[in-house]
């Protein structure tokens, strides 16, 4: 997404980095959401505080709606079927392949309906 929006910053790693499994491992919102949600805050979102906050949060709606209209929910947790906090949340993601049936495609959707809402915004 970064090179979509032409930003290019270690910085952006570096603060998604605790996104997946739902920050941190939480099982709360998918990391994969909450990534292209960013995305869309840097391309759209105010550089001030009077700024207006409509179209990052227009083009956010957008996002979530039908990431959870596909994925059926937003919920790292609910998505994959793991409580990632548990003693062997990752022997339970391998066993169930969680990450190819779940997160990989979550990625993708993410990642793509988030460039389409931005091309749009052009």
């Amino acid at each position: 997404m970064c090179q979509e929006i032409g930003i290019e910053s270690s910085s952006v790693s570096r603060v998604a980095t605790p996104f997946g499994g739902g920050f941190g491992g939480c099982g709360l919102v998918c990391g994969a959401l909450t990534g292209a949600v960013m995305a869309v805050g840097l391309a759209l979102g105010r550089d001030r505080a009077d700024g207006s906050r409509e179209a990052a949060n227009a083009a956010t709606r957008d996002l979530v709606d039908l990431f959870q209209e596909e994925m059926r929910s937003t919920l790292c947790r609910e998505l994959t079927g793991v409580d990632l906090r548990a003693e062997d949340a990752h022997r339970q993601m391998v066993e169930s392949d969680a990450g190819t049936r779940v997160c990989d495609p979550a990625v993708v959707l993410a990642a793509r309906r988030a460039a389409e809402i931005l091309r749009d915004q052009s």
